[in-house]
């Protein structure tokens, strides 16, 4: 029976019973999948530290039927959580927790391992002081990806360029862009400027390896996250639980 072998990403484990492990991954070419691993939990040399969460693994597995089952797995790099900041650890949980609710399985882009990869390699490398920003990067960059974030080119009232005012307004309900000056009825508006417009644009074009290079005002990160997050919770219906841990231990980067 073939095997195939490709280069993943843990997104999540779960024990299947007292010696099996369902796995959630994602491949190299951007595909979110679940296989099996028999004998997983007490296997000593198929999958040494292949299981940790958002580690940087070698894979192999075959088809069985309709189900994936995974032969052995290798560690390349581990991107600890337990050892991080708070913050940081939070911060990867949540970008962990959006790719498992927004990614469906089987269906992929290339773009989405490079994207992940890019940015848990930007945090390791750039730690705490960054961290919220290179989350909201992220998360803009995969919302595109996937097709969910809006051009962010006119307002949805008058259709004035965006680009040629000074603020401007998302909102989630009604969901609507717009310049700042019509006054809206509804709730969970977010009022910005032409820095994030552009941070947004920049997101969206930039090549995958130039994204951590882009810059925001620092008190801004935190406030764009908490709008991001309110609209991911919008599209997927369901409390991102990694964003309210955050948001529970009050952690001064988030208010």
């Amino acid at each position: 029976m073939k095997f195939i072998t490709t280069r993943a990403v843990i997104l999540q484990t779960k024990d299947a019973n007292e010696a099996d492990v369902i796995v959630d991954f994602l491949d190299e070419k951007g595909t979110r999948l679940r296989a099996l691993a028999k004998h997983g939990r007490r296997s000593r040399k198929r999958f040494v530290n292949a299981f940790g969460t958002l580690s940087l693994v070698t894979l192999r597995y075959r088809h069985y039927g309709d189900r994936l089952w995974l032969e052995d797995g290798k560690l390349e790099k581990a991107f600890s959580l337990g050892d991080d900041p708070p913050l940081v650890a939070g911060l990867k949980d949540l970008v962990r927790e959006v790719l498992l609710n927004l990614l469906p399985e089987g269906e992929g882009n290339p773009e989405n391992f490079f994207l992940l990869l890019g940015f848990l390699n930007a945090l390791a490398s750039r730690q705490a002081e960054r961290s919220v920003e290179l989350t909201d990067i992220f998360l803009l960059r995969q919302t595109a990806i996937s097709g969910y974030l809006p051009a962010f080119d006119r307002c949805d009232i008058c259709g004035a360029d965006l680009s040629s005012v000074r603020r401007w307004v998302w909102q989630l309900s009604p969901f609507r862009v717009t310049c700042a000056t019509h006054f809206l009825s509804g709730t969970m508006k977010w009022e910005w400027d032409g820095e994030i417009l552009s941070i947004i644009k920049s997101s969206i074009s930039f090549p995958v390896g130039r994204l951590w290079n882009i810059r925001m005002s620092a008190f801004k990160a935190p406030v764009l996250l908490k709008n991001i997050c309110s609209w991911l919770e919008m599209l997927i219906s369901k409390e991102l639980k990694s964003y309210r841990w955050i948001l529970e231990r009050g952690l001064k980067e988030t208010t």
